[in-house]
């Protein structure tokens, strides 16, 4: 009886360790594609039909990220939209200016990047699983 209580324990452990990974990989793959999607829209130009294009950014803080346009963020903006990370995922080791990353409107650069000073880290704090998120200049993004 206690081999199978033993055998059971391991096969639910061994159950539970994909779960937590999925989570860490889905809000790190969710959080590359919103930084990409900030890129391309200040690459594009005129996204909403004022006749100017402009910056877009981030700005990043625990448990979720904001999604902004301008070359500042502010958080009185309404245009704003946050995004909250799920299953307990935090945003920690925050690596940039101001916990914020800009794109320049047209060429989609990272604005006033400086190397070192390039990346975020996704945490789930119950497994200490983690994702680097590091970005360079030009807004290639690199994950470990």
């Amino acid at each position: 009886m206690s081999v199978l209580i033993i055998l059971s324990s391991f096969a639910a452990i061994n159950l539970l360790k994909p779960q937590s990974q999925s989570g860490i990989n889905a809000a790190a793959a969710e959080l590359s594609a919103d930084i990409k999607s900030q890129q391309i829209k200040a690459m594009d130009g005129d996204n909403d039909g004022s006749g100017e294009g402009s910056s877009y950014g981030i700005y990043f803080q625990g448990t979720s990220y904001t999604l902004f346009k301008g070359s500042a963020y502010s958080s009185f903006d309404p245009n704003n939209f946050e995004v909250t990370l799920d299953n307990g995922v935090t945003i920690t080791g925050i690596n940039l200016p101001g916990s914020v990353m800009v794109f320049d409107q047209k060429s989609g650069q990272v604005s006033g990047f400086s190397a070192g000073h390039n990346s975020v880290e996704v945490l789930n704090p119950a497994t200490g699983e983690q994702k680097v998120i590091s970005l360079n200049k030009y807004g290639a993004i690199t994950q470990n």
